[in-house]
């Protein structure tokens, strides 16, 4: 009777035991046989924070860009094309080149059948490739698709998350234009809420990576369309072509001046779309170049990194403006708090915080 009573006292312990391992997390389904896990964990919205009577965003903020993103591999805002990539090679062109960056994405140049690996903008334009990878390795941005298509000879210049459609010489092979397409990756209808966010995000990161690998490259005008100067800053120059009086630019980035971004037209609800489009480009364009050459690069970078990387492997819901504005309030407050005033006086009336 008594062993029994034991056997009944220990059988009720171990059940107890296993329980406060598994409430603790210190044992769970599977674990022992999987050593590592993602778990994707749905981030709040930073759409819903408030400000402080102090004016200092809420320790929410902290919460959501101050952890440690949680990766599940793939995005949940655009659709990587995972199919045979043969279907998309039509009548009169082929798949040049298959090969790995960074061991993530599958880089595929579809070009036309005269076209050969010697060919100067096919030369050039994987020298870039290169290169922009290589920054991304440095600084741990990882492409959103594990297959990136690029049609290296196409009349127009658009990309989204997998895709890029880009003309040939002066298109594949120019920095500027090849690294604003392959960043719409990112940022893009699918991702962003706002036009000046979606346009220019693609444009500002592309000039700091362009600053960052342009003494890398062996620049020559046979594989190039043309060679950028090595000794100035490329974000510093276009920030001057649109705030310098006498620069080619400047009357067109009075916008920024002149308007915040509540006051700017949606191109869809007007009757000239093209002139509002533009408008919303250029305000963009300023504002993010102002941030930048204002209040440093890293910043910046750090802000764009963050908010496509939580939004589009945690949350599915496009970026919008406040996601920015807390997002780069952070990372002041992080790199360069003495600035941090400054900084949010500026967005609060740029961005029509109230």
């Amino acid at each position: 009777m008594k062993k029994r009573f034991l056997f009944l006292i220990l059988g009720v312990l171990v059940i107890v035991v296993f329980w406060l391992l598994i409430s603790k997390g210190f044992l769970l389904a599977g674990d022992m046989f999987t050593p590592s896990k993602v778990i994707s964990v749905k981030l709040p919205s930073t759409n819903k924070l408030a400000i402080n009577a102090k004016g200092d965003i809420k320790s929410d903020v902290e919460n959501i860009w101050g952890k440690e993103i949680t990766k599940n591999g793939k995005s949940k805002i655009e659709t990587c094309f995972t199919g045979d990539v043969n279907s998309k090679v039509k009548n009169g062109y082929k798949i040049l080149l298959q090969e790995k960056y960074n061991d993530v994405t599958n880089v595929v140049l579809i070009s036309p059948l005269d076209i050969e690996l010697t060919t100067p903008e096919i030369i050039g334009g994987r020298i870039l490739l290169r290169e922009v990878f290589s920054y991304f390795k440095k600084n741990n941005v990882v492409y959103p698709c594990e297959n990136l298509i690029i049609n290296t000879h196409f009349d127009a210049a658009l990309g989204t998350a997998g895709f890029l459609y880009i003309g040939g010489f002066g298109g594949f092979n120019q920095i500027s234009l090849l690294y604003h397409e392959l960043l719409h990756g990112f940022f893009n209808g699918y991702s962003v809420d706002s036009l000046w966010l979606k346009e220019k995000a693609a444009s500002v990161w592309p000039l700091i990576i362009i600053d960052n690998v342009k003494k890398n490259i062996p620049w020559n005008l046979e594989n190039f369309p043309f060679i950028p100067n090595l000794k100035t800053s490329f974000v510093q120059g276009k920030y001057e072509e649109f705030t310098e009086e006498g620069f080619i630019y400047y009357d067109e980035g009075l916008v920024y001046s002149d308007k915040n971004v509540c006051d700017l037209s949606d191109p869809e609800s007007v009757q000239n779309p093209d002139e509002v489009y533009e408008e919303n480009n250029i305000w963009g364009n300023v504002f993010l170049l102002d941030l930048t050459v204002n209040f440093g690069e890293k910043s910046m970078v750090d802000t764009l990194k963050a908010l496509y990387e939580k939004y589009s492997y945690n949350v599915d819901e496009k970026i919008k403006d406040w996601d920015f504005y807390s997002a780069f309030l952070y990372y002041i407050k992080k790199n360069n708090p003495s600035k941090y005033s400054e900084v949010k006086v500026l967005m609060d009336k740029k961005l029509c915080i109230e």
